[in-house]
């Protein structure tokens, strides 16, 4: 057994310690959002489906070449590799069940604005902006491959209102920070290291407000990403976190109390 799955494993126990239910939160605006948001299985078309698109793809031999600014592995400034669409994505995409998460929580926030950190092949883009129509939405993918393939996706279930950033996010986070000052929902999946996750995290704060919805995916991806959650919950504009142990939910609404919570989900 390699040690990454040890670590996942190791990790999703020490989850699965730590978590509540409902019946263990105190807070109100917590329980609201389990109980109407976290628990609610009611089938919805759209991402019915999203779902189909992503089994489409599994199923797509097309080879593509890829570019990966943020291979851990290596020390060149890119790695360059030629894969499957259907490798991209099983290893890279959103799941359903994640996905219809993040749909549900655009439903119940409604947002103007949104932006994605991590595009891939445009999944979890797709409940972005199924839930939220008429938003506003930016999301920043830093292979261009991989960007086309998302666009290719956009145009399959008819969503046009997704612009595209491609490029490095150290470089474009700026430039498109300067073209949405005012954001309410992000979600941030891209570059799973701590430094640049934190580096992104702050920068994003200073353009959100007490309303703004920050998901970050795979917070215990590593020790790195883990740290940065926890530090992410540690920050003084920071007043509610949420671990679903893939994703973790950020809340700066200063009526809360500052608190993090665990939830079995």
């Amino acid at each position: 057994m390699s040690r990454s799955l040890l670590y996942a494993i190791s990790s999703y126990f020490s989850y699965l310690s730590k978590s509540n239910t409902k019946h263990g939160v105190h807070s109100p605006f917590v329980y609201e959002l389990v109980t109407k948001v976290f628990e609610n299985k009611q089938k919805n078309s759209a991402c019915g489906q999203i779902h189909s698109r992503y089994k489409e793809l599994l199923y797509n031999k097309r080879v593509v070449e890829t570019t990966d600014f943020d291979d851990s592995t290596s020390k060149k400034k890119y790695v360059t590799k030629f894969l499957k669409v259907s490798e991209i994505a099983r290893n890279s995409s959103v799941t359903q069940r994640y996905g219809e998460l993040l749909y549900r929580l655009v439903d119940w926030f409604k947002p103007e604005t949104i932006l994605e950190v991590g595009t891939c092949l445009g999944i979890s883009t797709l409940y972005l902006a199924k839930a939220a129509p008429a938003a506003r939405i930016i999301t920043m993918e830093g292979c261009a491959a991989k960007a086309e393939l998302a666009r290719a996706n956009f145009e399959k279930l008819d969503v046009n209102q997704v612009e595209i950033t491609i490029g490095r996010f150290n470089n474009t986070l700026p430039l498109v920070l300067e073209k949405m000052p005012h954001i309410d929902f992000v979600f941030i999946d891209g570059h799973h290291q701590f430094k640049p996750t934190i580096e992104y995290f702050e920068q994003i704060l200073k353009h959100s407000h007490e309303e703004t919805v920050l998901v970050i995916d795979d917070i215990h991806w590593s020790k790195g990403m883990e740290k940065a959650w926890a530090q992410i919950g540690h920050k003084n504009e920071v007043t509610v976190t949420i671990d679903l142990f893939r994703m973790g939910l950020v809340f700066l609404r200063k009526s809360l109390s500052k608190q993090n919570f665990v939830i079995k989900y």
